[in-house]
């Protein structure tokens, strides 16, 4: 996200003048993405119902987890902006009463 975000505001073209090519490094961070889970998953002690059960549970938790955080993202951000739009209509109210 990080990256993303430093790449949509121009971040690499204004401070190493190079705009890098976005699918080398969605598949680069894809990459290295897999193996750190591929590590993860050679320390796990297996139960009984395998590999891919296994793989799918970690899979649940990391997206519930995302989940979790995008809903509390969203939640900031909409009470900032109920805060901002209820701030700019007393404003409003103010200088119509003058």
């Amino acid at each position: 996200m990080v990256y993303k975000a430093f790449d949509n505001l121009g971040g690499f073209k204004s401070v190493f003048g190079v705009q890098p090519n976005n699918r080398v490094a969605v598949a680069s961070f894809g990459l290295i993405h897999g193996f750190g889970l591929a590590t993860k998953l050679q320390a796990l002690r297996l139960n009984a119902d395998g590999l891919v059960p296994e793989h799918d549970r970690i899979q649940c938790r990391v997206e519930l987890g995302q989940l979790i955080a995008l809903a509390v993202m969203l939640a900031i951000i909409l009470q900032v902006a109920a805060d901002r739009r209820a701030s700019s209509v007393w404003r409003w109210r103010r200088m119509r009463s003058f």
